[in-house]
């Protein structure tokens, strides 16, 4: 992958190399735009910005439509700009227009595969499969990895509300968290607290 300033952008020169092949070793996130598209400018500062952050979690690689005519019509690009996130040589996620930067990042948080979201969907089937204490394990290790994941947070404030009501509590304020569950989590923790009262 050859790198790129905002001046000097350099499209992917073998897609095959450096987009499905490299994505089964990290996500790709595929930036499909032209020189004559004023969203386009908009949107790639904000993409270079953000896959030059600290844990990223992705390669950004530039694709100019233009001249990849067929790449573009192979994955159906029809308006840019239009961003596709490759993970193990597929498409995971995608999205069109120049959204602001909040937006990306809100997106891109919830489409790059993470230790700690997989941990949260394994605690999850273990929950459903009733394997409570495998569950639990799974989530404590996720609040290492991420303390304020609030997926993470809520389902392990749910799993020890009668065993630790005042952990689980202190959890369901994790931001973020849905008001929804937190709040069952903390009127299960009123009840629990209620009933303790001489």
């Amino acid at each position: 992958m050859q790198d790129w300033s905002e001046e000097d952008m350099i499209d992917v020169a073998d897609f095959e190399e450096e987009v499905l092949a490299a994505s089964h070793e990290k996500p790709v996130l595929v930036d499909f735009w032209a020189p004559w598209c004023g969203p386009c400018r908009q949107l790639g500062p904000i993409l270079e910005k953000l896959s030059e952050e600290e844990g990223a979690g992705f390669t950004l690689a530039k694709l100019n439509t233009e001249e990849n005519q067929a790449v573009a019509a192979q994955y159906g690009i029809q308006s840019i700009p239009a961003v596709k996130l490759f993970v193990d040589g597929e498409v995971a996620d995608e999205f069109i227009g120049a959204l602001p930067e909040r937006q990306v990042r809100d997106w891109l948080a919830a489409a790059i595969p993470s230790e700690t979201r997989r941990l949260v969907e394994d605690a999850r089937a273990a929950f459903d499969a009733g394997a409570r204490e495998d569950a639990e394990a799974l989530l404590e290790e996720a609040m290492v990895l991420a303390p304020s994941d609030a997926a993470a947070a809520l389902l392990l404030a749910k799993l020890i509300v009668f065993k630790d009501p005042a952990r689980a509590e202190a959890l369901s304020h994790t931001p973020d968290a849905e008001f929804a569950d937190a709040e069952a989590v903390e009127t299960v923790v009123r009840l629990l607290q209620k009933g303790a009262e001489p």
